[in-house]
């Protein structure tokens, strides 16, 4: 075979194996086509087998052959003649090629994800909650929390005796309550500092750093009270749920797989750390106080628990701040104390 020179060929064939171009003479026989390449090995294709590349009213058609091959017709009207018809264009793809449709369907496209990110996804989200099965949930905890490992903490320097003693105090705490299964996480806390986080599937992760500002004391009580509320409530597994629909949205949408993976991946990192609404944490907060008055412990202990915290992140008690993931803090003091003076008035 030898490669096109200075005369333009009636086709140009494409063989798959390199970059290079061969004239090639081609003839319709029958239902085939006949591809005659310049020095080269006839070769015999189906007219159906081949597949039509780009817009059908390209000025210049490209065929590819079931081999991976291609050809480059020197116009429609030739590919015409050998009986190649251009498959039909829809109405939708003509319509779509106007800059003012274009448009429109830009628009549209951008308001259905709105539409489903802002009205669909959260009652989805809430409604699966409540109702998958436990052991699909604790799969999907374990995973978050093998993401929010690597991303955020290191191994808990805390002693086996330490560690047992307050898991022991959070059992007696959660027995109280419905949650069934629960499991006590301990890590070093890093850039996270002094926290706790509720993880899906009945994990709650305290930090060394959270454990060495409150001690093995009522206040430690309080903060893993105020996370079973969001255990109980399902924040953190509602939340997941809405950003792992997110994430599929973003596979169907972005045009590069690896980057909708990534963003995927992201969502998973992110979703427990970044913290749950004003109205999740205010649920939570009430959840615990009823639970500690129900265990014969005071709201008061949450009180001092979150002005500890307040302190030690240098957030004002009269606006948002408590580690970036428990919103209104001063607000949620004022709240705790208020519902300790009611129970020591009863």
């Amino acid at each position: 075979m030898n490669p096109v020179d200075e005369q333009p060929p009636k086709a140009l064939w494409f063989d798959g194996q390199s970059s290079r171009a061969w004239s090639a003479e081609l003839r319709s026989e029958g239902e085939s086509l006949l591809i005659l390449p310049q020095g080269g090995a006839v070769l015999r294709v189906a007219r159906p087998k081949l597949e039509w590349l780009g817009g059908c009213d390209a000025p210049r058609p490209i065929l590819r052959t079931p081999d991976g091959g291609q050809l480059l017709l020197p116009s429609r009207e030739f590919a015409v003649e050998l009986g190649l018809q251009p498959p039909q264009e829809t109405l939708l793809r003509r319509t779509l090629a106007t800059t003012p449709a274009l448009m429109v369907a830009l628009f549209l496209w951008l308001t259905t994800v709105v539409f489903l990110v802002g009205w669909v996804l959260p009652p989805a989200a809430d409604w699966v909650s409540v109702h998958l099965p436990p052991k699909i949930e604790k799969s999907l905890g374990a995973e978050a929390l093998r993401a929010i490992d690597g991303a955020h903490f290191a191994p808990s320097e805390l002693s086996e005796a330490e560690r047992a003693r307050i898991t022991q105090r959070i059992s007696e705490i959660a027995r109280s309550t419905e949650i069934r299964g629960l499991s006590v996480e301990f890590r070093k806390g890093n850039r996270v500092g002094a926290n706790a986080l509720a993880v899906p599937g009945g994990v709650v992760i305290l930090t060394d750093e959270l454990v060495a500002l409150l001690g093995d004391s009522p206040r430690l009580d309080a903060v893993v009270a105020h996370e079973l509320g969001h255990l109980h409530a399902k924040h953190g597994l509602r939340t997941y749920l809405r950003h792992a629909g997110l994430g599929l949205l973003f596979v169907f949408v972005l045009p590069d797989p690896d980057m909708a993976q990534k963003m995927a991946e992201r969502f998973a990192k992110e979703v427990i750390t970044a913290g749950h609404s004003r109205d999740a944490e205010r649920e939570a907060d009430e959840f615990a106080q009823r639970l500690l008055e129900k265990t014969g412990r005071s709201s008061d202990d949450l009180a001092d628990a979150l002005r500890l915290l307040a302190a030690k992140t240098g957030a004002d008690e009269k606006r948002s701040g408590f580690l970036s993931s428990h919103p209104g803090i001063g607000e949620r003091i004022e709240a705790a104390k208020g519902k300790a003076a009611v129970s020591s008035d009863r």
